[in-house]
């Protein structure tokens, strides 16, 4: 749910969940070393937006990697990537909508991201999921307008989708992450696909070291 592979389209894109959740057509990426181990990545692109795939075996359970999920607002505490908004603006039994807003570095030449989506945290038996999809910012004017407050140039991702899965195995728990989004604005694609798999394997472990920690 955080900084994705992009695109360079600004028009928002409805969740393609059977074609997400299809394995053909994945590109294998390699793996990357974090904290929790070697995380697989594969990619994938969908009506022209690139997805990203992580997959790794973890030692928390489904149970308590859900239970993060149901608190993805607190990602602010837990998340490396520098976030400077993490809140929720509406909930119900099922589901709740958040806001985070991201900074993006001097570096990047970017401006700052944010996004808005609704959240629904699953355990069903021993599995778990979260699945997340984009809602338009605008039905929420206050938390729009605490975000012009930081930075009347950030850019709201128009595409943003994916789900979590977790599996128990003999080893512990089977995570699996799919995700698709596009960044928005103008970047070019290169740096957009490193970006995305610099950042991703570094997001899944804060979840399952949080998961962890709790």
């Amino acid at each position: 749910m955080l900084i994705l592979l992009a695109a360079l389209s600004a028009s928002a894109a409805e969740p393609a969940w059977e074609v997400l959740s299809d394995d053909s057509e994945w590109k294998e990426v390699g793996t990357r070393k974090s904290s929790i181990g070697e995380i697989s990545l594969r990619s994938k692109r969908i009506a022209g937006v690139g997805c990203v795939e992580a997959r790794v075996v973890v030692e928390p359970s489904p149970e308590r990697l859900v239970a993060i999920t149901r608190d993805m607002a607190s990602a602010i505490d837990w998340s490396s990537a520098d976030l400077r908004m993490s809140q929720k603006l509406a909930s119900d039994e099922d589901s709740f909508v958040v806001l985070q807003y991201l900074h993006s570095p001097g570096w990047s030449f970017a401006a700052d991201r944010y996004w808005v989506v609704r959240g629904e945290p699953r355990l069903t038996g021993d599995r778990g999921s979260y699945r997340w999809y984009r809602v338009e910012a605008q039905g929420y004017p206050e938390a729009v307008e605490q975000v012009r407050a930081i930075s009347s140039n950030a850019i709201e991702l128009p595409t943003n989708y994916g789900e979590w899965t977790f599996i128990p195995v003999n080893a512990g728990t089977a995570l699996q992450y799919r995700s698709c989004a596009d960044f928005g604005g103008r970047v070019p694609t290169a740096f957009q696909q490193w970006l995305n798999f610099q950042q991703t394997p570094a997001f899944v472990a804060d979840l399952v070291v949080e998961a962890g920690r709790r």
